[in-house]
């Protein structure tokens, strides 16, 4: 089954939308080789949402809830979720964090066609995130540094407080970001460590 699996990545160039009948549990638990391409299958799927106004805001780089989705195509529909919250940015971060650390699944989430695109991509998404942060303490310091549910545009950087946070933080999703975002300090210092050695 693997190798019918792995013939049709060959000759598509891409895992089928429906991969995970192609993987049974025995094989998953077993065979490393079977584990990366089952996450190489998610992360290029994933890539499909992982997209500046579908999955996250093009001017802040902040994550969004979600989108909707018809339930007949698959495809992108109304409403797009224009908030957020901190354990969303959470994933996303860490999802950036493994790319620029050079795990190749988190790089195809990031560029499924390119690794070096992926790592460049990766960082500058990271940048971008960190100036709206920086821009959220300077306009919002009672906050601490945390993030409550906020509002999230594709037009606007600057992220508000969703109306029913203003002066609450979930701190469970905070947790997760804070977490994250280490990851990201530890994944940028290694990227640019190697950059440097290489020069």
């Amino acid at each position: 089954l693997i190798l019918v699996y792995l013939f049709i990545l060959q000759v598509l160039g891409s895992p089928p939308c429906r991969f995970a009948p192609q993987f049974d549990t025995q094989l998953l638990l077993n065979d490393p080789n079977a584990q990366q391409e089952y996450r190489e299958s998610v992360a290029y799927w994933e890539s499909k949402f992982h997209q500046p106004g579908i999955g996250y805001s093009s001017a802040s780089g902040y994550t969004f809830d979600g989108h909707g989705l018809d339930c007949t195509t698959g495809d992108k529909a109304s409403p797009l979720h224009a908030f957020s919250a901190p354990s969303k940015e959470a994933m996303h971060v860490g999802m950036l964090a493994l790319a620029v650390s050079g795990n190749k699944a988190a790089q195809i989430f990031v560029d499924p066609t390119d690794s070096g695109s992926a790592l460049k991509a990766a960082v500058l998404l990271l940048q971008k995130k960190m100036n709206s942060y920086e821009t959220w303490n300077k306009n919002y310091p009672g906050y601490g540094g945390y993030m409550p549910w906020v509002a999230v545009s594709n037009d606007d950087a600057e992220l508000k407080p969703n109306p029913d946070w203003v002066g609450r933080v979930p701190s469970l999703d905070n947790g997760e970001w804070q977490w994250a975002l280490y990851a990201a300090s530890v994944g940028s210092q290694s990227f640019f460590s190697s950059l440097l050695q290489q020069s």
